[in-house]
């Protein structure tokens, strides 16, 4: 079977989608009989390591949404192919599923990876208006499936667009017992590490706040190192430099951080915090527990059941509520930190190893591709 991922940016910059898209088709690829080709607005010179073809089409007007006259074309030209995976919503490639379904009759899936949740739908509603007006609407309703990463993503799915399947199969992650957590301290101080995009939804922004609202002498009683990692537009880039200077020593900012620069920041911390606001299936929490950190995040980060096993800690989105959540954490036991990082790292494996999720995707790209 030919899979065709169809999606804005495949790049690094985009986050958890494209590091989802790269891995989702290098492990099935491995152990399934599917090839997958990719089409995308942007360049990404890591992606042409893993996928069979990469298309890149030009965008023309504002690249916020995504309009590429040369990609629509390509869709009537598209027989090679059997099924068509779209990631994301609310930008014009939405447009590419839609024509080929109609001229020649493939099916195709769309994984919105959250984007269709109650918090992003409350950001930029003209924007989401007039978006469903042109293009969204026609593609919701003439896709064969939707895929959700969990089941309060399908229910939102389903709010918006009645009577669609709805698969839902969660991330795949590449958890390495090299990365089981020990006994063993990393650092003299706990080192609590955070990696996204630098944007409101993430709640960065309060979470430093709430590092430096600890009063001097509760921080000299428990020191910690507050480790933020990503990347976001220049105006957020330079609020966090600016919170930094600001914060004595508590916070420092690494930047953009991939490949092995990446993997030796998730060795090196000792916890992860994600307070988001909104989520679909964070990547980063996933990529958190394969290192064997103890991972600290709202609920919003959708993984529920995490919290009822004792393999992760949950935070408040409040500078108040993180605040405690910080305090607590820095002052942790080594054998209580052992004990919630590694169920974390046994709940990664049991639930989001490769090895568990990749025959998911393969039986619904079957499926889709066997009722059209």
């Amino acid at each position: 079977m030919k899979v065709e991922f169809v999606s804005a940016s495949v790049s690094d910059a985009s986050g958890g989608v494209g590091l989802v898209m790269k891995e989702l088709a290098h492990h099935i690829s491995l152990t399934k009989n599917i090839n997958f080709r990719l089409s995308t607005l942007d360049s990404d010179q890591d992606s042409e390591k893993i996928f069979e073809t990469v298309r890149q089409y030009k965008t023309f007007g504002p690249k916020i949404i995504g309009w590429s006259p040369t990609l629509i074309e390509a869709s009537t030209k598209n027989f090679e192919i059997d099924l068509v995976h779209q990631h994301g919503v609310w930008m014009a490639v939405s447009i590419y599923g839609t024509q080929l379904k109609s001229r020649l009759e493939k099916p195709y899936i769309i994984s919105p990876h959250g984007m269709m949740d109650p918090w992003i739908l409350s950001r930029s509603k003209l924007k989401k208006l007039l978006a469903k007006i042109v293009y969204e609407d026609k593609s919701w309703k003439t896709c064969s499936a939707f895929h959700a990463l969990n089941l309060n993503e399908a229910d939102s799915i389903n709010k918006l667009v009645k009577n669609k399947v709805i698969y839902t199969i969660p991330n795949g992650i590449f958890v390495s017992e090299d990365n089981r957590p020990t006994l063993e301290k990393k650092s003299d101080i706990p080192k609590i590490l955070f990696i996204g995009r630098l944007h409101e939804k993430k709640n960065i922004f309060s979470l430093i706040d709430a590092c430096c609202a600890i009063s001097e002498s509760d921080f000299r009683k428990n020191p910690f190192e507050l480790v933020v990692a990503g990347w976001g537009d220049p105006s957020s880039e330079k609020t966090i430099r600016e919170m930094v200077g600001l914060s004595q020593g508590r916070v420092r900012f690494v930047g953009s951080v991939f490949g092995e620069q990446k993997e030796n920041l998730f060795k090196e911390c000792d916890y992860f915090i994600l307070p988001s606001f909104s989520e679909g299936l964070p990547m980063a929490v996933l990529e958190a527990w394969s290192y064997g950190l103890v991972v600290v995040m709202s609920e919003y980060c959708n993984l529920h059941e995490s919290f009822s096993c004792s393999a992760a800690i949950r935070t408040p989105t409040d500078i108040e509520g993180m605040k405690k959540v910080l305090l607590e954490i820095s002052k942790m036991e080594l054998k209580d930190w052992f004990e919630i990082a590694n169920n974390g790292f046994e709940y990664a494996l049991s639930n989001y190893s490769w090895d568990v999720v990749s025959g998911m995707y393969e039986e619904m790209y079957s499926e889709i591709y066997r009722n059209g």
